[in-house]
């Protein structure tokens, strides 16, 4: 068939290109359509007309072959898009510098409905915004200087076009703009594109966005350090180290080596702890002649790129990001405190995570710190059962001190009714007493035990016993050292006595109450009752 001869014609690169033309007029017959290798030949038809225009040295060509195979294709074949990502490299910096400056002019454009917003991108006001030939020079100087940027734009557009796509997506042009404006020197733009880059990325799954008891002990807005930040929720979650540096790259030209640490740290994490899907007998299913090794960038083509949850680069690409990235945090760590320094070597990002929420919460006034619930009352109680139970009695011996007490006999306390624990402290003799008791109980039963525990109350005997020997009658929240002061109606001391004390000079706080039945002064007593009117 022409496929066989366009393969054994290969040396003779015109003559291959022929043949493969006859090929792809043959396979488009409707009588040859409907087999079922006719996929396989199809996309052996496209590979060997791309590698004779690529022979011929017309690589321009052969991407728009290539595209057009994995078009006609629908995808399903992994070996065009691994070669289409090795002829991409063919192609200088300055053709892909055009390619994306072009996709981003067209996505920044005015919306139809909206001239405010950008059709893709997010607008940028006039006089901030590069020129099109200003942003097409940064995009190929960063592409002609930095290799990791010029192969995640080529596995970003490789990917692109073998799902089908005809342009990339909002993440990926937020990516190309953000590098561009990086190397302008408008680190600004550039981290609002690294941000939207993430947000709009690959991101993991609810798994991976759990909190964490040290990121919930901060809450922070957009430029916080708490576990409520949306950036920072955003890049823990990433799937994309190249988005990521990006992002701390950003921050290092800010100034903020702190955050760029931070994001270097998971960039470098997120490099070496994700395995890249696909493998090599997929790559050479449906074309044996290319070679099932053609590439480890090919490889990351053929993985998929960000949308599907990948980095967007392939082995090479991944391990080049990783070295990258390692080498930005080795950097970072020579400028930033020791303390940071000290927790990225013992944990990672998350120590230094970490230690960045706790002092953000530390740097908040109180009022604004996220609190569970009961915080204050239990903070209060603890204070209170503390300085009642310092001296823990006579089964620690008179004058034992403890720093704090055990927690199950904390929590066992801080569990019992208010009203009750507030009768117990204001007592520091049935405070020590009842400590004691459960102290009793942890030691001989355990914590288990202590759980279920019926802890005793104070009855009357023992208030009266701890009051006075004169009391009589205790007022709800009176003090216990002083008799409370009784109610007063109608400007005059009430007669009902709500704590009576015998004692020296313990007087008796009666008084009697107004009569039930009031009575008009008598007639004639120059008082008269009514006014005359005239």
């Amino acid at each position: 068939m022409e496929v066989e001869s366009a393969k054994r014609l290969l040396g003779n690169a015109t003559t291959s290109l022929a043949a493969a033309n006859r090929a792809l007029t043959a396979l488009a017959s409707p009588e040859t359509r409907d087999r079922p290798s006719s996929a396989a030949l199809l996309a052996r038809a496209f590979h060997r007309k791309a590698a004779a225009l690529g022979a011929l040295g017309d690589s321009v060509e052969a991407v728009r072959v290539y595209r057009s195979g994995l078009a006609a294709c629908g995808g399903a074949a992994p070996a065009l898009a691994a070669a289409l990502r090795l002829t991409l490299e063919n192609l200088p910096a300055s053709w892909h510098a055009a390619y994306w400056c072009g996709r981003i002019e067209a996505g920044q454009g005015p919306a139809p409905f909206s001239s405010r917003d950008g059709r893709r991108l997010a607008g940028i006001p006039p006089d901030a915004r590069l020129a099109p030939g200003e942003l097409r020079a940064a995009l190929e100087r960063v592409l002609a200087t930095r290799r990791d940027v010029a192969d995640e734009a080529a596995d970003l557009l490789c990917q692109t076009w073998s799902r089908g796509r005809k342009q990339p997506g909002r993440a990926e042009l937020s990516y190309l703009r953000g590098a561009a404006y990086l190397e302008a020197g408008d680190a600004g733009q550039a981290l609002r594109d690294a941000r939207c880059a993430i947000v709009f990325g690959p991101r993991a799954g609810p798994a991976a966005e759990e909190r964490t008891p040290e990121a919930d002990a901060g809450d922070a807005g957009e430029e916080g350090w708490g576990a409520a930040s949306p950036w920072l929720t955003a890049a823990r979650s990433s799937l994309w180290p190249a988005a990521l540096g990006l992002l701390g790259a950003a921050y290092e030209a800010t100034g903020d080596n702190v955050r760029a640490l931070l994001l270097a740290c998971l960039a470098a994490e997120g490099a070496g702890g994700h395995e890249r899907e696909g493998s090599d007998e997929g790559a050479g299913g449906a074309c044996p002649e290319v070679p099932a090794v053609v590439g480890s960038s090919a490889k990351g083509a053929v993985c998929g790129g960000p949308e599907e949850g990948q980095d967007g680069g392939g082995l090479e690409s991944g391990q080049q990001e990783e070295s990258v990235h390692e080498a930005a945090r080795r950097r970072l760590l020579r400028r930033v405190p020791e303390e940071c320094v000290a927790a990225v070597r013992a944990r990672g990002s998350a120590g230094l995570l970490a230690l960045l929420s706790a002092a953000h919460t530390q740097a908040k006034p109180e009022v604004l710190r996220r609190r569970p619930k009961y915080y204050y009352y239990y903070e209060w109680m603890k204070k209170r059962i503390l300085e009642q139970a310092r001296p823990l009695g006579s089964r620690r011996g008179e004058g034992s001190r403890y720093p704090a007490l055990p927690e199950p006999v904390m929590d066992k306390l801080l569990t019992l009714d208010a009203n009750e624990l507030d009768l117990v402290l204001q007592y520091p003799q049935a405070t020590r007493q009842m400590v004691d008791n459960l102290l009793g109980v942890l030691e001989t039963r355990g914590s288990a035990a202590l759980e279920t525990y019926r802890v005793p109350l104070l009855s009357w005997e023992e208030v009266k016993a701890l009051k006075g020997p004169g009391t009589v009658g205790l007022a709800l929240g009176s003090s216990a050292d002083a008799p409370p002061t009784p109610p007063k109606l109608h400007g005059r001391a009430a007669a009902q006595p709500l704590a009576v004390e015998a004692g020296e000079g313990g007087a008796a706080l009666a008084s009697e109450m107004p009569g039930d039945e009031w009575s008009p002064p008598a007639v004639g007593t120059g008082a008269p009752f009514f006014e005359e009117l005239d």
